[in-house]
């Protein structure tokens, strides 16, 4: 996504930052066409067929016609700003690549360390190191001579990278691998230097640049996802399939007609205090607001309701991004016990109910939930 530079960045086109110097060695030109070789899962380290797509909230990817390969071992990071607009759970890294290493049959001679980092304002600043992977078996040139690359790489699972500056580096395993160089800026903030590295994770070598051709940018388009997970809380006159599509993805529940509904996690799971035994009065609300806007939910005060969790995740379940949970049967008798039954089927995930008293001393219902796999 294209966004206006800020002044720091325009300024960094005609000017030079102390401390930065001309680089030791100069960029590689190539003038043959980048070959884009599909999606490559790091989990397996292999090519992969995707399904589902992320949102790109972070594209530097409009290169100026050359390379830089410093020499094997050398970690270089570039930087600049994330505005992902939520969207900030990252799933897939876009790397872009050229090489000279002969590899005439293909058989993936090419290996690099890619790193992201949280908080990278670069010239000796490489913020925190978020995740660190390898991504091997890549090809090399057929020709012997430079050939570019770019590589949807599907990270293991999603990686929270906040709103705000961010680096990434690469580290090649032979001295004619590099990033292919980009710019003028693409991205919010990005300037005319790199920050190279002895080795991912090693002591600062230096801040550089060519002298102004190429610019200093390096290859990165991050996609990202808003979390689509969903406890849904459906009425009790009927378990039959209901469409319910609160945001971009659709989703086929058995709840029967969708009342209410709440964003989870793995980790926060909502509250939901129970009514006083023996009448239908509740000591008040520790659920917040769902889709239907009452902090009150009427299907507590019913004492009866369907209950599911939903989630679409093509990021890190690629060959399956929708899975659910059963359907839960709940039923809150007058005496305040509850019974809880499951019903129909499930993919990938399970969910239960647990009761208990929250922080006053209020009894609560729960519907904690499990992901196969996480």
């Amino acid at each position: 996504m294209k966004k206006l530079l800020t002044l720091s960045a325009v300024l960094a086109l005609t000017t030079v930052t102390v401390g930065q110097t001309i680089a030791p060695s100069a960029p590689t030109p190539f003038s043959g066409p980048v070959t884009n070789l599909g999606a490559y899962n790091v989990a397996t380290q292999s090519f992969f067929a995707p399904v589902g797509t992320a949102t790109i909230v972070y594209d530097n990817s409009t290169g100026n016609g050359s390379f830089f390969a410093p020499g094997a071992g050398l970690a270089n990071m570039d930087w600049g700003t994330l505005a992902a607009g939520g969207n900030n759970d990252i799933t897939t890294f876009q790397i872009g690549y050229a090489t000279s290493q002969f590899d005439p049959l293909g058989s993936g001679t090419v290996s690099l360390t890619i790193s992201l980092h949280e908080g990278a304002t670069g010239f000796g600043d490489d913020g925190t190191t978020i995740t660190s992977f390898n991504v091997t078996n890549l090809p090399g040139s057929v020709s012997g001579g430079p050939e570019g690359y770019v590589v949807d790489v599907t990270l293991p699972g999603p990686v929270k990278l906040p709103d705000g500056p961010i680096g990434y580096s690469y580290e090649a395993n032979d001295a004619t691998t590099g990033p292919l160089t980009i710019g003028p800026p693409n991205e919010l903030d990005v300037v005319d230097a790199f920050d190279q590295y002895a080795g991912t994770g090693g002591a600062l070598v230096g801040t550089f640049f060519f002298g102004g051709a190429p610019f200093a940018s390096f290859h990165a388009q991050l996609s990202g996802v808003e979390p689509e997970c969903f406890l849904v809380i459906g009425d009790d006159t009927t378990s039959s399939t209901y469409q319910f599509k609160p945001d971009g993805h659709e989703f086929n529940t058995q709840v029967g007609e969708v009342q209410d509904a709440y964003e989870v996690l793995l980790t926060n799971i909502p509250d939901f205090q129970l009514p006083k035994a023996k009448n239908k009065r509740l000591f008040g609300s520790g659920a917040g607001v769902g889709i239907g806007g009452q902090a009150t939910p009427d299907w507590l005060i019913d004492g009866k309701a369907n209950v599911q969790v939903v989630m679409w995740n093509p990021g890190v379940f690629p060959n399956q991004p929708e899975q659910f949970t059963a359907g839960l049967k709940v039923t809150v008798k007058p005496d305040g016990t509850v019974i809880a039954r499951p019903y129909g089927p499930s993919i990938g995930m399970d969910i239960w109910a647990e009761t208990g008293v929250d922080a006053n001393g209020k009894p609560v219902i729960r519907f904690p939930f499990s992901i196969d796999g996480l």
